[in-house]
């Protein structure tokens, strides 16, 4: 797994507007409260806001139709948050 937190007051809106442009593409679930997953051919994103940040980890998925390409997938994930932010935030990308 893949993990980075970005700090931000805003991590629910950016989540919202996240999970709202890729559910014509994939599958969205909510975490209750917690957060949502978006379910990707090779893996899930799972976004996790709070307060002040917003955690987003990537999980490879067990059997997926698509090889997971997890540099890709950190690019294109990070990208996505920072249109929907309307600004550009650092990933520390780490495992978790």
């Amino acid at each position: 797994m893949s993990q980075a937190v970005i700090t931000t007051t805003d991590g629910l809106r950016i989540a919202k507007r996240l999970t709202n442009h890729w559910q014509h593409k994939f599958q969205i679930s909510s975490l209750g409260d917690t957060g949502f997953v978006v379910h990707f051919p090779s893996a899930e994103v799972v976004l996790l806001p709070s307060a002040d940040a917003l955690q987003v980890e990537i999980r490879p998925v067990e059997g997926g139709s698509e090889p997971m390409d997890l540099a890709k997938l950190q690019s294109v994930v990070a990208s996505h948050i920072d249109r929907m932010a309307g600004e550009v935030f650092d990933y520390q990308w780490h495992d978790a």
